[in-house]
């Protein structure tokens, strides 16, 4: 599941801070909207850190309001005019802040530096810390992430951790309250609980593999055009609708009284449940809708991709075959 703070929990002092903070934004954005819309943004993040760009907008009203406002100049001038009705359509479906911060990714994408994104030229290799004593170590899922996934995915992910208790998202209203991964799309980490009970291939191929199509969905694929993005995300509402739907336990549990937030939290895990099981021997378990829409993501973003190579080199790094010890017989 995706990491979401929840500003609720913040004491009231910081309450107060977010409402001034709000207050100066408005004032700010009235006198300079056109020209220094990224330099908002900028002091809204560096200043309340915690939160994500989306839950941004949902706690500054007025964020969305210059959003919108900034989008409907640029329509105006007949920059991205043609995904206006799709981008409509989506607000009626999810709700207006989800499809603020998807339509304006490209001014959002440049405000923060304290953001651990991998640039280009730096070091690809995913940073994977604390399994030691778990069924995988940092070894294997390193081996996992190189070796056995789309690169795309490898390259939107910075970071996997073990953490214990890991709390399941209080929105989706679910009774298990304990998660065994969540992910974080702007830090691109990912944390993973787990204890000795756990086999290597449900860390791996149940939770990791989930857990890494988190950061390239909707909201991580920063580098994705906004209107792939835009319909990426109406082909998986499509789906999480369509009756011939992949039937999740998890997903189907998802409860939420607002309608449109519970269909997006709904499409985000059905994004990430369908796509762990296309790249393990799980992939006809799904319907073909579901293989044609992520072949047909996969084959885009990474086309040299191997399905049947990727996927018996993790069931070695899953399973290593042990080394049958022989039986030394001494000369008498």
């Amino acid at each position: 599941m995706p990491e979401r703070y929840s500003p609720e929990n913040y004491e009231p002092s910081r309450a107060d801070k977010a409402n001034n903070l709000n207050n100066r934004l408005n004032k700010f954005a009235t006198k300079h909207l056109g020209r220094h819309g990224r330099l908002m943004f900028y002091i809204l993040f560096e200043i309340s850190g915690t939160w994500s760009a989306k839950q941004g907008i949902e706690k500054f009203p007025i964020i969305g309001e210059v959003l919108r406002s900034a989008t409907a100049q640029a329509y105006e001038k007949g920059i991205n005019r043609d995904i206006q009705p799709l981008a409509d359509s989506l607000r009626q479906e999810v709700g207006t802040a989800l499809i603020d911060y998807l339509e304006n990714m490209h001014i959002i994408r440049e405000w923060s530096g304290n953001r651990k994104i991998k640039a280009e030229g730096e070091d690809r290799k995913v940073h994977v810390t604390g399994f030691e004593s778990l069924a995988v170590n940092n070894q294997q899922i390193s081996a996992v992430m190189e070796q056995t996934i789309p690169k795309f995915l490898e390259e939107n992910t910075y970071s996997i951790s073990f953490e214990q208790n890991l709390l399941m998202s209080s929105e989706y209203n679910l009774e298990e309250k304990n998660a065994d991964g969540v992910a974080d799309y702007s830090t691109k980490e990912i944390k993973i609980s787990a204890t000795k009970s756990f086999s290597a291939s449900r860390i791996i191929n149940s939770t990791l593999l989930h857990e890494i199509w988190h950061n390239s969905d909707w909201y991580g694929a920063r580098s994705v055009p906004t209107e792939e993005r835009l319909r990426l995300l109406q082909d998986i509402i499509q789906r999480v609708k369509s009756p011939d739907r992949y039937k999740s336990d998890y997903v189907e549990s998802i409860n939420n009284p607002d309608k449109q937030k519970e269909l997006q939290y709904k499409a985000t895990e059905y994004f990430a449940e369908v796509g762990s099981k296309v790249l393990t021997n799980e992939i006809y378990t799904i319907p073909k809708a579901d293989r044609d829409l992520f072949r047909a993501y996969i084959k885009k973003h990474d086309p040299n991709f191997d399905w049947a190579k990727a996927n018996r080199r993790r069931s070695e790094i899953v399973q290593p075959k042990q080394k049958s010890k022989r039986k030394v017989h001494s000369a008498k």
